[in-house]
């Protein structure tokens, strides 16, 4: 975030930190963190009154901007009839949502989770029993160094990033990482017994690099031929 220089309402404490974080919250990130109040837009302001541009914008996924007018009214009127409807029940919005997503992507089934790592989660472990429905004989799963695809136990097996992993381990077995945009080392890597590959069409914590044409083409190619799955991890840069 970049600060904007306004001077803070008098009303306002001077503190913009909260320091009750070091006493409530695991230390995931370092603490005390700039405590957020309020927002409009792409504009924030902290708790001593100071303004910034937001430019984190929900770490890449969720770009709406802040007390959105149509999106809280939506929000609201919903809450009014159905707060939570669990995958045991349909619910109209949701049918609606998948139509939508399906028409614009040409897919045939849409799943709905609460984060990346979790779509990333089930997309391999979908593959995995895919490759066990069609009596295939692999369940390996083909990464790329550089990319990132979660937090959870087998998103971060499928993450290349050695500080991620290494305090989790062992993690899920049966990932293997190749070179991004080597299209000439596949044909070793994907070999039999590889049930899926989940790549990023732009790596983003790999440096926001994008997979070349003949790459993506390639990975599909090989993919068809073994009968795995091709996961298109895209859930920053979509």
């Amino acid at each position: 975030m970049t600060e904007i220089a306004t001077a803070p309402p008098a009303t306002i404490a001077a503190e913009p930190l909260a320091h009750e974080e070091l006493e409530s919250f695991a230390p995931l990130y370092p603490m005390p963190r700039l405590e957020l109040a309020s927002g409009r837009g792409a504009r924030v302001r902290d708790a001593a009154g100071r303004e910034y541009l937001d430019f984190v914008s929900g770490i890449a996924v969720n770009a709406l901007g802040h007390g959105v007018p149509g999106l809280a009214r939506a929000v609201a009127k919903q809450m009014k009839q159905l707060v939570q409807c669990s995958n045991l029940f349909a619910n109209r919005p949701a049918i609606e949502l998948a139509r939508a997503l399906l028409e614009a992507t040409g897919y045939q089934r849409a799943f709905f989770c609460n984060s990346g790592t979790e779509g990333v989660e089930t997309a391999l472990k979908f593959a995995r029993a895919r490759a066990g429905s069609l009596g295939l004989g692999g369940r390996d799963v083909v990464a790329f160094r550089g990319g990132f695809h979660g937090r959870t136990a087998f998103a971060l097996s499928a993450t290349w990033t050695p500080s991620y992993r290494e305090p989790f381990e062992p993690l899920v077995p049966g990932v293997r990482f190749a070179d991004y945009n080597d299209v000439a080392g596949l044909e070793a890597v994907l070999a039999p017994g590889v049930a899926a590959v989940v790549v990023e069409p732009v790596q983003g914590e790999g440096g926001g690099v994008p997979a070349r044409r003949e790459f993506l083409e390639a990975l599909r190619a090989r993919c068809t031929a073994l009968q795995g799955a091709l996961i298109f991890d895209e859930v920053q840069w979509c």
